[in-house]
């Protein structure tokens, strides 16, 4: 009876995707590591000063892809890249700002504010893109208003 009770145990285990781990009292699911920037990310590219890594990898070709989020405006985001990347030696070669347009009402109640699910926030986006040398930086600022995540890429012209 025993044996049929551990047989009976194991086997929902294996059933609910436990494995052997989640029956020894593990927890479910382990927390995913902290993002880290690649031992090689170069320091003469800052990360966005307090701004949180949500995503940093090495890339084929030796470019890295790295991303932040912060409450701060893509204003702010901007004027400091453009200081601090010609500061480090970067030049500018390209900047661009957009906005999409505010979702067009269809009807003639007035309008509902955006914690009653009346659509999305306007968004508004920067490019940035600087060169160094063999290397070219493109930064994409993303805000909703709230949160603005800074989306990096690094690519090395350089051949290998």
């Amino acid at each position: 009876m025993l044996r049929w009770r551990l047989g009976v145990a194991l086997g929902l285990c294996l059933a609910l995707g436990l494995g052997a781990a989640g029956c020894a009292g593990s927890p479910l699911f382990a927390p995913a590591p902290r993002p880290e920037l690649p031992a090689d990310y170069p320091d003469d590219l800052p990360p966005y000063p307090g701004g949180t890594l949500t995503d940093a990898r090495k890339l084929p070709e030796g470019a890295i892809s790295a991303s932040w989020e912060t409450s701060d405006r893509p204003d702010a985001i901007w004027r400091f890249y453009r200081d601090d990347l010609r500061a480090r030696g970067w030049s500018p070669v390209r900047e661009k700002r957009d906005k999409t347009a505010p979702r067009r009402r269809t009807s003639s109640a007035p309008p509902a504010s955006a914690a009653d699910g009346a659509g999305p926030p306007e968004l508004e986006q920067r490019l940035i893109v600087a060169q160094k040398g063999s290397r070219s930086a493109t930064f994409l600022l993303l805000s909703d208003g709230t949160t603005t995540s800074i989306d990096l890429m690094l690519m090395n012209e350089e051949p290998r």
